[in-house]
């Protein structure tokens, strides 16, 4: 039986998914609405196929997940600990992920106990969670307001897209990267004290550039070198830091290869306003000198991730930061917790945990 109250999630990448996926479980009467702004799910989990060969495709954000190991004062037993056993359980049970096998030179891999990665692409990872929670999700939604008050409901914040859809919310949480929170038309932060604004506007993130390169007739060269030593590979140079087969590090039988790219941060900052070709030019120029002998691709895309991984995060939280307790409002996602896929884990857990508690 529905409790009534309206939940709306904005971001249908890991955070909000998992989110989503929880609260489906332990509360099931919520109804749940997703806005995503793009035309998919994934958001950092970014999987691009190609326009010529659609069966050849590339992880365009995050590469592979890592399962670290237990902190010294965090002993299997914990709850969190269990939570990991159970999703990691389920994943490869449904065959969602499976265990990294090839080979990441420069790796820095002391506290990792396990990599793995999506046969499917990572983007199938947001996928499986949405598809198990009762959300309805809407793509294409991109949030640019949110106020209280309206309409003579105290209770409730209005929520609005570029495209004039509202939503009355019980409940919001924002899983959108802090500079597009602060960015909000409305009052959604008046709640707040000046140090939560402060905290918000302190949080950084890394920026770069990722170019996926696409080979839909593998000839033997192409091959030999994308069956060498490595599946991935760190680099120390100043405009390319990351590269991987990517069909070779999913372990996929598909027709052709495809070559993932991502550049530097100082690279990514200094190009931020560059004009894309240029910007895959010098790419490619680098790629080259790194790589020899690699033919002309035959399809590509890049991207430029304004919002890559968060270098200071929000400081002193569970996972989230509460803006407003009535409506409830939560900020969560990965500035709130760890730039990495455990880290999204903790912060949408106990943002589930929050609003199952409250609603």
């Amino acid at each position: 039986m529905s409790t009534g109250k309206e939940l709306l999630i904005v971001g249908a990448g890991l955070t909000g998914a998992l989110t989503a996926a929880f609260l489906a479980r332990s509360r099931p009467e919520i109804a749940a609405t997703v806005w995503e702004k793009s035309r998919g799910t994934g958001g950092r989990m970014s999987t691009r196929r190609s326009a010529a060969e659609p069966a050849l495709r590339v992880d365009m954000g995050a590469q592979y997940i890592s399962r670290f190991k237990p902190r010294p004062q965090q002993p299997k037993s914990s709850e969190s600990e269990k939570l990991k056993e159970d999703i990691y359980s389920r994943l490869i049970a449904d065959g969602i992920i499976v265990p990294f096998s090839g080979t990441i030179e420069g790796e820095r891999a002391e506290s990792v106990l396990c990599n793995y990665v999506a046969p499917e692409g990572l983007n199938n990872i947001v996928k499986y969670f949405l598809a198990s929670s009762s959300a309805v999700t809407h793509f294409e939604h991109q949030m640019v307001r949110a106020a209280y008050g309206e309409r003579q409901d105290a209770n409730k914040v209005w929520c609005s897209t570029t495209s004039g859809t509202r939503i009355a919310a019980d409940c919001l949480v924002l899983t959108m990267p802090t500079p597009q929170i602060l960015k909000l038309e409305g009052d959604l932060l008046s709640p707040t004290g000046p140090d939560t604004r402060a905290n918000l506007e302190g949080v950084r993130y890394s920026s770069r550039y990722a170019l996926g390169l696409f080979y839909c007739d593998a000839d033997d060269a192409l091959l030999q070198l994308a069956h060498g030593s490595w599946s991935a590979k760190y680099f120390d140079d100043p405009i390319i830091r990351y590269a991987s087969w990517d069909a070779r590090k999913r372990a996929s039988r598909t027709r052709g290869q495809a070559l993932l790219i991502h550049t530097s941060v100082p690279f990514g900052i200094e190009h931020s306003e560059t004009d894309k070709a240029t910007v895959q030019a010098l790419i490619l120029k680098s790629l080259n000198e790194l790589i020899p002998g690699l033919p002309p691709h035959s399809d590509s895309h890049l991207v430029r991730w304004k919002y890559s991984q968060v270098s200071r995060p929000y400081p002193g939280t569970p996972g989230y930061v509460v803006l407003s307790e009535r409506p409830l409002v939560v900020a969560t996602g990965d500035a709130f917790s760890g730039s990495n896929f455990e880290g999204c884990l903790q912060a949408a857990q106990a943002t589930a945990k929050l609003i199952a508690s409250s609603l």
